[in-house]
């Protein structure tokens, strides 16, 4: 359970998560929170792709898109 609340608290303080092939074979994932007004998780968007469309050292730009949609969302609700 300890490696598991390590790599929780390393995507919150990160903002974002990822899945390297965890769920299915040759699949990689970026997933970020949509947030309340008050900072509470309201839903997900995440973005799949075959691992070798989406690379691990593409995710954080993939991640900041994905927090920029995910705030606009926010903002319309």
């Amino acid at each position: 359970m300890a490696v598991l609340e390590v790599e929780l608290e390393e995507i919150r303080v990160r903002g974002w998560a990822a899945d390297l092939e965890e769920s299915a074979h040759d699949l990689h994932s970026v997933g970020v929170a949509i947030r309340n007004r008050i900072g509470e998780p309201l839903a997900a968007i995440s973005v799949h792709a075959p691992a070798v469309r989406l690379r691990e050292q593409d995710m954080p730009t993939v991640a900041t898109a994905l927090q920029e949609t995910a705030t606009m969302i926010a903002r319309a609700e």
